[in-house]
């Protein structure tokens, strides 16, 4: 089942040297591009895995922060979550797979990021999973910050 979550957070305005502990979601460069066309996605019954986002809460995030990023992933039926299975793709001018940039925060439990910036503006993501039987789940996360 694809499942579209929206997340409003503060814009980052960030101090020299900040982004060395951090990961960029989304580039200033890939910000620019415009939406996708498929960006609203679409919604299927699923025995795939579960996705749910965890963080960060609805403006909980100061200005000026990175913010923390949690996404759990649950098998269902007994199946393992296959993390190699994994893909994040960005819906900005077409679709921009972001997965690579994210790997050290990829498990079988999901993805974490505590300190992921994004530059102002509404961002799509689609998070693509799979478990060890094959079966397949998708979802959109909106990440609006403000």
């Amino acid at each position: 089942m694809l499942r579209r979550t929206t997340l409003l957070l503060p814009a980052l305005l960030l101090a020299p040297g900040t982004a060395r502990a951090s990961v960029w979601l989304v580039t200033e460069r890939e910000a620019a591009l415009g939406t996708a066309e498929d960006a609203q996605g679409t919604r299927a019954v699923t025995r795939g895995p579960g996705i749910r986002y965890v963080a960060p809460r609805l403006n909980a995030v100061p200005a000026g922060q990175p913010f923390w990023l949690r996404i759990e992933f649950s098998g269902r039926g007994g199946a393992a979550v296959n993390p190699a299975s994994v893909r994040v793709t960005l819906l900005r001018g077409g679709r921009i797979d972001i997965t690579s940039r994210l790997q050290g925060y990829i498990t079988a439990s999901g993805i974490d990021i505590p300190e992921a910036l994004a530059p102002a503006g509404k961002h799509a993501l689609r998070i693509e999973v799979a478990d060890d039987q094959g079966r397949q789940s998708a979802a959109v996360l909106d990440v609006d910050v403000r």
